[in-house]
């Protein structure tokens, strides 16, 4: 399960810069959460064998990975330069 998350992040962290560039901040992180959402649907109903888990696991961490990326811009972009350091801290 380690090697699909890793594997996942590994091409959406990257990915999910572009996809917020082109799309912006807030389209990118409404869709993702319906991803995200989805995800853990999908592992509450097909929890039986593990490749359905794994499945679900990968569904659900690739709309984990883009919420990450789209929501540290949102606060980024709100919050005025000089207080940047104390908002994502």
């Amino acid at each position: 399960m380690q090697l699909q998350f890793a594997i996942v992040l590994l091409v959406f962290g990257p990915t999910s810069e572009f996809i917020v560039h082109k799309m912006g901040s807030i389209k990118p992180i409404i869709i993702v959460t319906s991803v995200t959402a989805t995800g853990f649907l999908f592992l509450l109903a097909f929890h039986g064998s593990w490749m359905a888990v794994a499945a679900g696991l990968a569904v659900l961490l690739t709309g984990l990975s883009l919420t990450n990326v789209g929501a540290l811009n949102v606060t980024l972009l709100a919050t005025p330069a000089e207080f940047t350091a104390y908002r994502l801290g």
